[in-house]
């Protein structure tokens, strides 16, 4: 039986998309888990006024399609759900909602966490917790949570301005900032696999592995998001985030115990690896570009709210290799962009060939043996591997051992913010970011935007919607002599 927690979860930002396609199906989910039963309760808030009865109903169509569950459950679900207008900028709404939150938390018997969770602007993250300091809402009777989504922040200085104002009212141990491929099944196996099989453990240095490579792939383009992304691009929106945190699990050193402590730690340090960019390194070991019309799709300057001249790259691609460590100087290429052939995340583990291969002259195949990781929209594992081909001949052929999760399979797996809402009830910050691990991620982002921002965008910065993205990205990798596994 799941355990039962025991919280009042206060989501700012309640009335938002996030809060509709995530946060509720999620907390629904751990209802039907039984993590989540009586005892607990949700105020969201935002500045419009609605009563109990219509943010409720707001509720029941987000978990809708949830689960195989009655109507009857739903309907038990959503009266845990209250809401309360409040201007986060305003003090005496903060005075207003503590008052409503401890009223709802007496009727429901709520002894545990109080979970603030930020689901709005970042603008409004420091506001947002000063005025719940100030408000005397972070007393001692409970624990206290302050769950943030990204971004966090704009650049390394200020993140660190965020992280001041934030931890003028809690402390590093009480901030958890999401990550939600943090949170995938596959990306939590990446390290019982490098760490609990001798096989994959005695081979995963340089001396074995080639080169790693991440891509992520997406088929949409920016959809709603226009406004944000002009801020953001592509780098600051899924390399400082996602990538990174996907670098860190696959070239950190072995931890002491998998207490969080000790993978913080190694994790850090792994990321705190990654050679300093300078502006040579940069130019020739990233690629960046937008997308344009192509494959029945319009381009990104034609999307609503996007400059006529935004100069903001939708696609990115570089190269980075690690300073120390057992896996020391293995190049590390990743890729990301809006508008590609085919929405893919996956991890290709390209390990050498043998100095001494004695089939060497007989080998067809042109791809090494390869590891991969596949995280979304197929989950599994596969491993390339060369034997002979049938008949008298000594020819060899590529062969894979395959293990991809089946749909019963999936059905089991916790949607990723299910696990992350679980992570956060039990006071498990294993699964997410820690603030020096987004200080060095921040590092890296930072020596390459500043490049970018003294450069002309490159000729070929265009690249059609439908495509692989820009072919100077196919370039970056054939200068070592390498080339991208995954095609497209």
């Amino acid at each position: 039986m799941e355990k039962e927690n025991n919280a009042l979860f206060i989501i700012f930002g309640g009335s938002g998309d996030l809060a509709k396609r995530k946060l509720y199906p999620a907390l629904f989910r751990l209802f039907l888990s039984g993590s989540l039963k009586t005892n607990f309760a949700v105020i969201g808030t935002s500045r419009r006024e609605w009563p109990d009865d219509y943010y409720q109903n707001i509720v029941y169509m987000a978990i809708k399609n949830v689960g195989k569950a009655g109507d009857d459950v739903r309907r038990k679900f959503i009266k845990h759900f209250f809401y309360q207008a409040n201007d986060v900028t305003d003090l005496n709404h903060f005075q207003i909602l503590k008052k409503r939150s401890q009223s709802i938390a007496d009727k429901w018997q709520i002894t545990g966490a109080w979970i603030y969770y930020l689901a709005m602007s970042p603008n409004f993250f420091g506001t947002i917790a000063e005025n719940l300091a100030k408000s005397n809402f972070l007393d001692s009777n409970h624990p206290n949570r302050l769950v943030i989504e990204k971004p966090f922040g704009h650049s390394l200085s200020s993140a660190q301005k965020l992280n001041r104002s934030i931890q003028k009212a809690f402390s590093e141990n009480d901030i958890y900032r999401i990550d939600h491929y943090l949170g995938k099944e596959i990306v939590q196996n990446i390290l019982p696999l490098r760490f609990s099989n001798p096989l994959i453990k005695g081979i995963w240095n340089q001396k074995f592995i080639s080169n790693f490579q991440i891509t992520l792939a997406e088929r949409v383009g920016v959809e709603q998001r226009a406004g944000y992304y002009e801020e953001a691009g592509a780098l600051r929106d899924m390399f400082q985030n996602h990538i990174a945190q996907l670098i860190s699990l696959l070239i950190m050193d072995e931890p002491a115990s998998l207490q969080t402590k000790d993978l913080v730690r190694s994790k850090a340090q792994a990321l705190s690896n990654i050679q300093e960019l300078d502006y040579k390194n940069i130019s020739n070991n990233f690629v960046r570009g937008q997308y344009t019309v192509g494959s029945g799709f319009k381009g990104y300057r034609e999307e609503e709210g996007v400059a006529a001249d935004s100069q903001i790259e939708t696609y990115v691609a570089g190269k980075l290799s690690p300073l120390a460590g057992p896996l020391k100087g293995v190049p590390i290429y990743f890729r990301t962009g809006k508008r590609l052939k085919q929405k893919v995340t996956r991890i290709d583990v390209v390990f050498k060939e043998s100095t001494n291969n004695i089939y060497q002259s007989k080998t067809i195949s042109d791809i090494p043996n390869v590891l991969t990781i596949l995280v979304d929209p197929i989950s599994g594992f596969k491993l390339n591997y060369q034997s002979k081909a049938i008949g008298d001949r000594q020819d060899l052929q590529k062969f894979s051992l395959r293990r991809e999760f089946n749909v019963t399979e999936r059905q089991k797996m916790p949607e990723a913010y299910q696990r992350l809402f679980h992570d956060v009830l039990n006071g498990d910050k294993t699964n997410f970011v820690q603030w020096n691990q987004l200080c060095a991620s921040w590092r890296i982002t930072d020596q390459v935007i500043d490049c970018w921002n003294k450069q002309q965008i490159p000729t070929d910065f265009f690249y059609p919607a439908g495509s692989m993205g820009p072919k100077a990205a196919d370039s970056l990798l054939a200068k070592d002599h390498h080339f991208w596994v995954f095609r497209g």
